[in-house]
């Protein structure tokens, strides 16, 4: 998701967008909106054709960039469109570039922004990645996990998926911070990361404190041990506030994917119930 600093960033004018591309705009074709940025505010501007129909308005239903070439104003002019999520809206970023007439050449273009290409994909990032961990925002998450359900059904290979949810995490925040508490969020990505990365194995942010990785082609005895060790490694890692010791856990659910009877939502509310399961478990130990 972007924030509007994210995308004060792509607008300044030192940025490549800036030097290769003339003109932005942020599109909500759903209520036939479209603005600009001025001074990390959003400013509505005056409709420059139909917001809901066309380009933008495609980008956003088929969750993709698209791109197209247009005759304005007998003036070629390239446009781009990425759908993207501000300010937890949909909304399309439209890039335009003029290719043909008096201030363009397509050749040139080519030629001298080569980089384009780079831009975008680290765009489309952007818009698929949740901004402060770096793993996939949910709107991914929904797109991959149902393409690996697909390819399980058709295939009958393996799928698993754990759910990791930080214990008390509210607490935490109350107790010491919201800084803090991001600093245990950041610190729990890198180990989930470095217990689960490898092959096809992908993660997504489900939450505020909960996260989801998607396991395709292991098995679900395979995917516990993972999680037993990730467990086992944030139980023992020194989170400190200062010079204070913070013991923070995490409870893991774990579930294997059944192509007879599960939808998405099945399976994700499997794996949601199987980490509560474990977190009540752990209530009553303590109890």
């Amino acid at each position: 998701m972007f924030e509007l600093e994210d995308l004060g960033r792509i607008f300044s004018g030192q940025s490549d967008l800036c030097r290769i591309f003339d003109n932005f705009r942020l599109v909500d074709p759903q209520n036939g909106l479209s603005y600009r940025l001025d001074q990390g505010k959003l400013v509505l501007l005056a409709c420059h054709g139909d917001p809901t129909e066309g380009l933008a308005r495609q980008s956003q239903l088929q969750r993709r960039q698209l791109a197209k070439v247009e005759l304005r104003d007998q003036k070629a002019k390239l446009l781009i469109a990425v759908p993207i999520t501000c300010l937890c809206q949909p909304m399309v970023l439209e890039l335009e570039k003029e290719i043909a007439g008096p201030g363009g050449d397509f050749q040139a273009v080519c030629s001298n922004c080569g980089n384009i290409p780079d831009i975008l994909l680290e765009l489309g990032n952007l818009a698929s990645t949740d901004s402060f961990t770096g793993l996939y925002n949910k709107n991914t998450l929904e797109l991959r996990l149902r393409r690996n359900l697909q390819e399980a059904r058709h295939t009958g290979r393996s799928l698993c998926a754990a759910m990791v949810d930080i214990d008390n995490f509210k607490q935490i925040n109350d107790l010491y911070g919201h800084t803090f508490g991001d600093e245990v969020i950041l610190q729990i990505v890198a180990l989930l990361r470095r217990h689960t990365d490898g092959g096809e194995n992908w993660s997504a942010r489900f939450g505020g404190d909960e996260f989801l990785t998607i396991f395709p082609g292991e098995d679900l005895p395979c995917v516990q041990r993972r999680c037993d060790a990730l467990k086992q490694d944030i139980d023992l890692f020194p989170f400190r506030r200062g010079d204070q010791p913070v013991s923070v856990s995490v409870s893991i659910g774990t579930a294997a994917f059944d192509p007879q009877t599960d939808t998405l939502s099945q399976f994700l509310d499997r794996v949601d119930r199987a980490m509560y399961q474990k977190k009540k478990q752990k209530k009553a130990v303590q109890l």
